[in-house]
């Protein structure tokens, strides 16, 4: 009965960008997969986790050096959907700030190299040295991909979006570990296929909304309306990729670069298998902006079916995980790698709290002008770094997986109880 309804609830049109984001999510993941066990075999156990750890120092610093503009960019077209020209504006807007917040970055890096590798890595060795040059250089190519990502995004053209999500976050990489085995030169070769990939998409852009600059009073004031909604985002991007890198950035900190890896390939699997929610939120920051306005009714209706099946969803993921995941996992590694599951699964218990927050945040974001995201994720990211005070001081590194779970519990209950005074249930 839930199914029928739920698929009465969606207008056809909507229902197929859910559905076109959920299977780009799902073909995501599965190369995803793929490609960690590609990353054990070429490269070996320690450069694995020297990787897996790269993927979230990357996880902390893009969304920094987004400037909120990963948010305020969809919400934009959303708000402008009838304004091609202002759309195309504020999507050179965002192209330009992104790209030069990212080379200010590697212009730092250079400078400070050794300072940086230190406070990221917690050594300093040849090849983080190396590694941080690498990764800042590949940071300019992703966020150039997330802002035309949002651009797609914002026009809710899901396949394109999907698209590029697939390409820029497992085919290109995948392919250039087949390319070579220094995990070096892997991230400069990533980062020039999306470079290419960039510079292709920016040009069929650029074309379709056949850009000038013929109002320059008026593009200042669209400057400062779009990146002061954006801004005021920055702060709970910046705890929220604290949130996601601190588990395992203590762990390699307190106790050794090994754990660091595993913690950040247990936390890369549990943002995998939360992968169906983020596609949800993709669609959902737009078009919550446009519905609010227009039927919240409809709205109202649509986030009640997602919650149900987000919970479901994440419940079935857990049971499934713990049924199986020794038999998952031996697919893509070796049974040496089988001792670590215990720990892995301990990580999944985050995976309903993750689900639900990352649902309901691109309504809250929609709904209001004020940050409330922000103040949230903060709540979250004390309570972690609490759990992660006890955990050093006790020796005890397991504390470091239930604060991380504590604190997406935490989050989604915060989101759930704004969101039902928004939507009135």
């Amino acid at each position: 009965m839930i199914n029928y309804k739920l698929f009465l609830s969606f207008d056809s049109n909507t229902l197929r960008q859910y559905l076109i984001t959920f299977f780009f999510s799902i073909l995501g993941a599965l190369v995803n997969f793929y490609f960690f066990r590609r990353v054990y075999l070429n490269i070996g156990e320690e450069s694995f986790y020297y990787y897996s750890f790269a993927r979230r120092v990357i996880s902390f610093l893009s969304p920094v050096l987004l400037l909120g503009i990963g948010i305020s960019l969809p919400r934009a077209i959303g708000h402008y959907s009838n304004d091609e020209k202002k759309i195309g504006h504020f999507f050179m807007i965002s192209l330009f700030v992104l790209t030069l917040a990212a080379l200010i970055w590697l212009l730092l890096n250079i400078i400070c190299n050794q300072w940086f590798t230190q406070l990221i890595w917690g050594e300093n060795t040849v090849i983080t040295k190396h590694l941080n040059i690498a990764l800042s250089i590949y940071l300019i190519s992703i966020n150039v991909a997330a802002c035309i990502h949002s651009y797609y995004r914002g026009k809710i053209n899901a396949t394109m979006a999907g698209f590029i999500d697939v390409l820029v976050q497992s085919v290109l990489p995948l392919s250039a570990f087949l390319l070579f085995n220094n995990l070096i030169s892997i991230f400069y070769m990533i980062s020039i296929l999306v470079g290419i990939l960039n510079i292709v998409l920016i040009i069929v852009i650029v074309k379709s909304h056949k850009l000038y600059w013929d109002r320059w009073p008026s593009l200042v004031n669209e400057i400062k309306e779009f990146l002061g909604y954006g801004l005021r985002r920055v702060p709970g991007d910046i705890f929220y990729a604290m949130l996601i890198f601190l588990p395992a950035y203590f762990a390699g900190k307190y106790y050794n670069m090994k754990l660091a890896g595993l913690y950040s390939f247990g936390l890369s699997l549990l943002f995998l298998f939360n992968l169906p929610a983020t596609a949800v939120s993709f669609v959902t920051l737009s078009r919550s902006a446009s519905l609010l306005i227009k039927s919240k009714s409809t709205l109202r209706r649509e986030m009640r079916y997602l919650l149900i099946l987000g919970l479901g969803y994440s419940i079935l993921a857990l049971l499934l995980l713990y049924l199986f995941l020794d038999d998952f996992l031996s697919i893509f590694f070796d049974q040496e790698f089988m001792k670590y599951t215990q720990i892995l699964f301990q990580m999944f218990w985050a995976l309903p709290g993750l689900v639900i927050f990352t649902i309901l945040r691109s309504l809250i974001d929609s709904a209001y002008i004020r940050p409330y995201n922000v103040y949230f994720i903060f709540i979250a990211l004390i309570i972690m770094l609490v759990f992660a005070i006890f955990g050093v001081q006790m020796a005890n590194p397991i504390m470091l997986i239930l604060g991380n779970i504590t604190a997406y519990i935490v989050l989604a209950a915060l989101s759930l109880f704004l969101s039902f005074k928004i939507l009135k249930i």
